[in-house]
């Protein structure tokens, strides 16, 4: 009779658990909450915003001197003096229009940091067991974290970006001020700078599940990031090769993505970067999802 009436029961709660599995959108609630949730990535995300601010304030001054040697120059030939080299008064003006990406490079680091550190810190803590057994797809729970972090990265980076030209105009010289209105090349320049933000967390990302460990992943984006870069421009001289391989390393290429008044007709264009860095930051991502796919999470 008992066992009767619990294998009846047993029936009927084998239906009712198999239908409150967790859905996708589910899975991304539940990243949300963690992301939300997790000190660290708040003081990160603050520290980034700062960062970048600062810089463009720092960088509006710069743009400043810039602009008056610029119009001194031009003066000069006006009244036939020899051509100086250095940016004219477009390419200041230029500059003035995308000063939002001016600490874009500081910035990336701690948002590659932030996607590092999402996963990573489920790995010390042994919590992503936990995650993996509410979300067995293992492609669901990684898609999911991929989206939550992608979310706000690119926030994050569009904000910067637009509260660093905002900042700007009150340091900016009033001639610079007047040429450079928002248009459709200033908002291109906050866009950009929140793709390059949401690209760089797929790196972050894929090295923290790769790797399963936050310092690890972290060094790896810093080495790939500025070493590599620095260390090859060093020995670029001593090679064409090499000459034509840094400005498509992903330093290079995020400047270029983001840079106002690339000709049409140049070596890489702000499309053809934008497609470079998105294989650089896309590769580690599917190592990641591999590896968290097809491994043990141990």
């Amino acid at each position: 009779m008992t066992t009767a009436t619990l294998s009846a029961g047993t029936a009927q709660a084998s239906p009712n658990f198999s239908s409150h599995k967790l859905t996708f959108l589910g899975a991304v609630r539940g990243e949300a909450i963690k992301f939300r949730t997790l000190a660290t990535n708040w003081i990160m995300l603050a520290v980034t915003l700062l960062i970048m601010v600062g810089m463009g304030a720092m960088f509006a001054v710069a743009t400043n001197q810039m602009h008056e040697s610029a119009l001194a120059a031009q003066e000069a030939v006006v009244v036939g003096a020899a051509p100086v080299a250095g940016p004219t008064v477009d390419d200041v003006y230029n500059y003035a229009r995308g000063i939002g990406d001016s600490g874009m490079m500081f910035g990336s680091m701690l948002v590659a940091s932030i996607a590092v550190v999402f996963i990573g810190s489920e790995y010390a803590s042994r919590q992503i067991n936990t995650t993996l057994t509410a979300v067995p797809r293992r492609t669901t729970a990684f898609v999911s974290k991929l989206l939550v972090v992608s979310l706000w990265t690119f926030f994050i980076g569009f904000i910067s970006a637009a509260l660093s030209y905002g900042i700007a105009q009150l340091i900016l010289d009033s001639a610079i001020t007047e040429a450079v209105a928002i248009n459709g090349d200033v908002v291109r320049n906050w866009v950009a700078v929140g793709i390059y933000c949401m690209l760089m967390s797929w790196m972050g990302l894929g090295f923290g599940t790769l790797l399963r460990n936050n310092a690890g992943g972290i060094v790896l984006v810093v080495v790939l990031m500025f070493i590599l870069t620095i260390a090859l421009n060093m020995v670029a001289g001593a090679s064409e090769l090499i000459q034509d391989f840094v400005p498509y390393l992903p330093m290079a290429l995020g400047q270029s993505f983001t840079a106002v008044g690339v000709a049409d007709d140049a070596a890489i264009t702000n499309l053809e970067a934008g497609l470079w860095l998105s294989v650089w930051c896309l590769v580690p991502a599917l190592l990641g999802w591999a590896r968290l796919a097809l491994t043990d999470s141990k």
